[in-house]
């Protein structure tokens, strides 16, 4: 037994021993009174039917010291040594109250959290980089060529390839590289930039592969538009060695994607 417990018990003992003392003391002053004289008390009558009581917050539950008090006759005009016993009841009920276990969340909380734990998938970017030639910039034809590539301009402020007729859903996004990364749509004239990047968060829409080979494609269309060069997320050359070096990262993502998916 630790030293806590034997301390609460010490202390409930000795409020034990007050309320004895404590009623002992009032039977000697109060005169009895015959069952025949005392009045009776009709207690009203509650049907469980016709109401449903539901347990009180735990900030609003009576405390313990405020109803033995008034069952004890408690008032503003107490003796010093009933002050004192109200005191020590309210020690004893803030030890029940922080020795009470904590409420335990409902089923449907608890299904929450368990439904949001399991919905974690690993991620992975795609990245691919179409860059001016040293000493030339982009200009205003980025707009025509990137919807010749079946790219649609949107928020906020970049273009998007969504993935098919009727279904809004982004497969890759294409933005500006410099920042913030956007572009002035409508208002191209003038405008100049060093490159343009292409990218897509894994998982989406469709499968992965195919997402890459989609964005590859459009890369490889802008690349020659604009007269470019193709780079990877490094802004290395995009040979073809790196390009099977994604796929097979691809290929290891899918892997774990339905991994990951199998545990859910």
């Amino acid at each position: 037994m630790d030293a806590d417990t034997i301390r609460l018990l010490l202390f409930l003992a000795g409020i034990a021993l007050i309320l004895g003392i404590y009623f002992w003391d009032r039977a000697k002053k109060r005169p009895r009174r015959s069952r025949a004289q005392r009045p009776s008390r009709r207690e009203p009558s509650v049907s469980l039917d016709d109401a449903t009581v539901a347990p009180p917050p735990a900030d609003q539950e009576p405390r313990i010291t405020d109803t033995l008090w008034e069952g004890l006759g408690g008032g503003s005009d107490t003796a010093p040594e009933e002050k004192a016993l109200h005191d020590a009841l309210e020690e004893l009920d803030d030890l029940v109250r922080d020795e009470r276990p904590a409420p335990e969340p409902s089923p449907r909380e608890a299904g929450g959290e368990q439904a949001g734990a399991g919905s974690d998938l690993p991620q992975m970017i795609l990245q691919l980089n179409v860059v001016a030639r040293s000493g030339v910039m982009f200009g205003s034809d980025i707009e025509r060529s990137v919807r010749e590539a079946g790219l649609v301009s949107g928020e906020p402020g970049i273009f998007h390839r969504h993935a098919g007729d009727g279904d809004s859903r982004v497969l890759y996004s294409l933005a500006n590289l410099v920042e913030p990364g956007t572009f002035p749509l409508g208002q191209m004239d003038g405008f100049s930039t060093p490159g343009i990047v292409l990218f897509a968060q894994l998982p989406g829409p469709v499968d992965p592969m195919t997402v890459f080979e989609q964005m590859l494609e459009s890369a490889r269309f802008l690349t020659t538009r604009l007269g470019g060069e193709l780079q990877d997320a490094s802004h290395s050359d995009l040979s073809q060695q790196t390009i099977e070096h994604i796929r097979e990262e691809i290929m290891e993502y899918k892997r774990r994607l339905r991994l990951a998916e199998l545990r859910r």
